[in-house]
């Protein structure tokens, strides 16, 4: 499996990864539990990863 086929994972990365800059500076007036947190950083990079591979699938010849 070659790293062409992540072609997605970078905006998966970057969504996940502003969620986060967002989340920190807010949390004195919004708490986000750990668990919420963690399965939108799982979700949003498992379901980039999921649409990458699906978009590049080559069927068997």
């Amino acid at each position: 499996m070659d790293a062409g086929r992540f072609h997605l994972l970078k905006y998966g990365l970057t969504m996940a990864l502003t969620f986060i800059g967002v989340k920190m500076p807010t949390a004195p007036w919004y708490h986000v539990p750990i668990a919420r947190s963690s399965t939108i950083v799982a979700v949003l990079t498992g379901s980039r990863a999921v649409v990458s591979l699906l978009a590049t699938h080559r069927p068997p010849s």
